[in-house]
């Protein structure tokens, strides 16, 4: 399937910041990579303790800063809709897209949201989960789905950008052919 028809029926400004991100991606990619390989560069031929310290405190800023953002997120629609909590999810919709609690965009998400959830309950009402036997079933197929797509679709773009461009130019095409690799 490809990524734009995957934002059928869904609001332009969603689809539009979805592949956005999905395009940044890559750059964002390229870019954290180079500045690794600029502070590895950096440290190498300091031969204490700071040759590992300091690219390993630098990437715990990057985490730290993560974590203080995370403190002002709010709780996803789909937590209060798992909840019960039906005005907070809409809310909190209505917080994250910018829009009034009572607009038919925020009514029609949030509907969405809850026959979702009612959906997942039906399914989840199907398997036993009090079975071992099913869970431990259930965990097996999803490490064998993982360690599949892993070795075989997972790394599809990062091989195909090292085999295929000569070295000069593959850190400019690496950029172009994983963002349009993501969109296929």
């Amino acid at each position: 399937m490809k990524t734009w028809q995957t934002f059928c029926g869904v609001a332009p400004e969603v689809a539009i910041a979805s592949n956005t991100t999905l395009g940044l991606s890559p750059p964002l990619l390229t870019t954290g990579l180079l500045l690794a390989s600029c502070v590895v560069y950096a440290t190498e031929n300091d031969l204490d303790s700071r040759s590992y310290r300091i690219p390993i405190g630098i990437q715990w800023l990057w985490t730290l800063i993560l974590f203080i953002g995370l403190l002002f997120l709010p709780e996803s629609p789909r937590y209060f809709v798992k909840k019960g909590n039906i005005k907070k999810a809409q809310a909190t919709l209505a917080r994250v897209r910018g829009q009034l609690e009572d607009s038919k965009y925020i009514r029609q998400e949030l509907a969405e949201i809850v026959a979702n959830h009612e959906y997942e309950l039906h399914i989840i009402g199907t398997v036993d989960s009090g079975n071992l036997n099913v869970v431990k079933a259930q965990i097996s197929s999803i490490c064998i789905y993982i360690a599949f797509f892993a070795s075989t679709w997972g790394p599809e773009a990062w091989v195909v950008t090292g085999e295929m461009f000569p070295l000069p130019i593959r850190g400019t095409s690496s950029p172009v052919l994983n963002l349009l690799t993501s969109n296929i």
